[in-house]
């Protein structure tokens, strides 16, 4: 986290409910500076069969304390890479897909990513002469509404049975930057 200032910060455990919480840890920081990050202990999440929801409480025993922003990183090394299907799923919305498609294979961060795009067109209104990129796929699909189409895209990708993550889109214009955003 990057604060200036005196903090406490708690760490609880929310189990069956809004009104049952646990303290699983507790650290007072003081003088703290942007430059210079603080960083939790690391904890324990799966301390007991129920994991609950974990949450952060942030207190400022400062008069003018500040709290900049804050990131969940570990140390471990990872398990696998990552690999990612974006499915798309969408009805009669070629401009829309047209950007989106324009977003993403122009996201720096995605560049050297494993990714593959696959396109669920329920309106069958996609030319497939358009998708010939080879992250791509295009499959057309009977109108079976949002679920139908997401359901037949992550069929597609998981026959090709090596993604580890997927991504499911409607028919949506992207921003750049939305991949660092989203913590892809």
């Amino acid at each position: 986290m990057k604060l200036e200032g005196d903090f406490k910060v708690s760490v609880y455990r929310e189990v069956n409910g809004g009104n049952n919480r646990e303290i699983i840890s507790e650290q007072n920081f003081s003088k703290c500076q942007f430059s210079d990050p603080v960083k939790i202990l690391p904890i324990n999440f799966l301390q007991t069969e129920n994991a609950g929801r974990i949450y952060f409480e942030i207190t400022c025993s400062s008069e003018h304390g500040a709290f900049k922003e804050a990131w969940i990183a570990t140390d471990e090394n990872k398990a696998k890479e990552v690999s990612l299907g974006i499915i798309i799923c969408t009805f009669k919305k070629e401009a829309y897909i047209k950007n989106t498609l324009t977003t993403i294979f122009q996201d720096k961060l995605l560049e050297t990513k494993d990714f593959k795009l696959f396109i669920v067109d329920n309106g069958r209104t996609l030319d497939k002469a358009d998708f010939t990129e080879p992250k791509l796929k295009l499959v057309p699909n009977i109108n079976a509404g949002g679920s139908g189409g997401f359901t037949r895209g992550l069929v597609e990708a998981l026959e090709e049975n090596v993604y580890s993550h997927f991504l499911l889109m409607d028919d949506i214009e992207l921003e750049s930057g939305w991949c660092s955003r989203s913590g892809v």
